[in-house]
């Protein structure tokens, strides 16, 4: 039998907004079209955790993606960030070439010094079992988050894992307007070794010159999992999207089933206290 990993008490939820009902388009989130991403960067390191750097050009949006196991590991990309390009330079050896197309991304601060010695390729930097870089905020190989643990220093939603969590959106029109990025970050409570229907999601959008809402990453957290997502550029209204593998049902799993969920919309990836 498995059983549910025990943890603190945290506040159940809080949010500086109403939460809108999920899937904010039609048809259900896996007949939604989604924008393709070029894979620019992919890097594991040897504490298990995986991280992505991508790029969709028919939005001109950059992607950061970071995954790991609850209890194992934490997230690599130290906070706050300024630039895709300064995450990257941060989370690599300075033995790994850079993908030109960080070199293009727009960026308010100047050229980071860390890029000074560094080659620099167009094809997709592939690197497995990289040391923990020492800037990480956690770098520990035997602990890391736990089922109320949070990533982003601040939020704009924090809800914290209580079985039968209903699905939710969050619109960033409802925080300001339009934003650069959108960040989500999701943990799966639900034991490790459960079937692997029993995945936590979480979607990111941006609204189009049409006004549609267009899906550009589509996440399943497995049971035990935890997954942070960036993406953006471009201000653009932005939306994101939380449900579950269960439907919500409070009995499963004895009441098992259950994940955190929190994010920010932000002006910079990666956001610190001031975004």
């Amino acid at each position: 039998m498995v059983l549910a990993v025990l943890a603190s008490s945290a506040p159940t939820s809080f949010a500086h907004s109403k939460a809108r009902a999920a899937p904010p388009v039609g048809g259900s989130p896996s007949e939604e079209p989604e924008e393709p991403e070029d894979t620019l960067a992919e890097l594991s390191y040897v504490n298990g955790v995986r991280v992505v750097f991508s790029y969709s050009a028919s939005s001109q949006d950059y992607g950061l993606f970071q995954e790991g196991r609850g209890g194992e590991n934490a997230p690599i990309v130290r906070l706050p960030v300024g630039s895709m390009l300064e995450a990257y330079l941060d989370a690599t050896p300075t033995s790994l070439p850079v993908p030109r197309l960080l070199l293009e991304e727009f960026r308010e601060d100047p050229t980071p010094p860390d890029l000074e010695g560094r080659t620099v390729t167009a094809s997709p930097v592939i690197a497995r079992a990289l040391a923990v870089p020492g800037s990480a905020a956690r770098v520990s190989t035997v602990s890391g988050q736990s089922c109320y643990s949070g990533y982003y220093p601040y939020v704009d939603w924090h809800d914290s894992a209580v079985a039968g969590m209903a699905p939710k959106s969050y619109y960033s029109s409802d925080f300001g307007g339009k934003f650069r990025y959108a960040n989500s970050y999701v943990y799966n409570c639900t034991p490790v070794g459960s079937a692997d229907y029993l995945y936590a999601r979480h979607r990111i959008y941006y609204r189009n010159v049409l006004g549609n809402y267009v899906k550009q990453f589509d996440g399943k957290v497995p049971p035990g999992g935890w997954q942070a997502k960036t993406k953006g550029l471009a201000n653009h209204y932005r939306m994101v999207a939380y449900s579950d593998g269960w439907d919500s049902n409070p009995a499963c799993g004895g009441g098992a089933c259950k994940y955190t969920r929190e994010g920010v919309f932000s002006s910079s990836p990666a956001p610190g206290p001031n975004q």
